[in-house]
């Protein structure tokens, strides 16, 4: 029964890939065929800071290790810089750079009837994303696309994240006159889904979260001013 039991986790984890990865490319493929829009783009782009949190981390692999420890995630925050750059009326370009701190819970492979806490450990990633924005009516978008994970483990708890990830998620967005503007977007993360080590069965974060942003429009205001007749 035991066995049975993480057969059928290590099969959800495979399905929950399988999916992301076909969401995600639908969701660019959509995109990539609306992107034959003929409207003229707009001139400037937007700069600002991302915090992201409120959300779960997890880390798995596709197969149970005997022997190996259980990692539970327990919290994570991310700090970036954005450049969103618009490409046609509907459709941005979104750019930057994250830095995250992840903390997890590693729990020993003990005997049965031994009792042993779980150990705090933590990690850092930096990663690199270029996802593109579809902006629905006024105040909505979706974004998707993909991140360039760098991590700073030398000797971490988990193996090297080093890879291409995949993110997707929705957002509500509000420009203000002056030319800044706030966002929220709830998003999924998948990091190292085509890792640069040659580790088999390797393991991958999962990551789940709410994202805010500042942006400033570098046109400047946006104020329209009316001439008096």
């Amino acid at each position: 029964m035991h066995h049975l039991t993480e057969a059928n986790i290590n099969l959800k984890y495979k399905l929950m890939k399988k999916r992301f990865l076909i969401i995600l490319s639908i969701f660019l493929f959509s995109i990539s065929l609306y992107a034959q829009d003929t409207h003229e783009p707009k001139k400037h782009g937007k700069i600002g800071f991302t915090y992201a949190s409120y959300g779960q981390n997890d880390v798995f692999r596709d197969e149970k290790v005997a022997g190996a420890p259980s990692y539970k995630g327990d919290d994570f925050y991310t700090l970036g810089i954005t450049y969103i750059h618009p490409l046609l009326n509907s459709i941005d370009l979104e750019m930057g750079m994250e830095y995250s701190k992840h903390t997890i819970l590693v729990s020993p492979n003990l005997p049965s009837g031994s009792v042993g806490a779980p150990q705090r450990a933590e990690f850092s990633l930096i990663n690199i994303p270029v996802a593109l924005r579809v902006n629905l009516f006024k105040y909505f978008f979706v974004n998707a696309g993909v991140f360039l994970d760098i991590d700073r483990m030398s000797d971490g708890p988990i193996e090297s994240q080093k890879g291409i990830g995949g993110l997707i998620g929705v957002g509500l967005k509000y420009d203000f006159d002056v030319g800044v503007s706030v966002f929220v977007n709830p998003y999924a993360k998948l990091h190292s889904l085509f890792q640069f080590s040659p580790i088999d069965n390797h393991q991958q974060i999962r990551e789940s979260g709410v994202r805010v942003g500042l942006t400033y429009d570098l046109g400047g205001r946006k104020v329209k001013y009316e001439i008096a007749k």
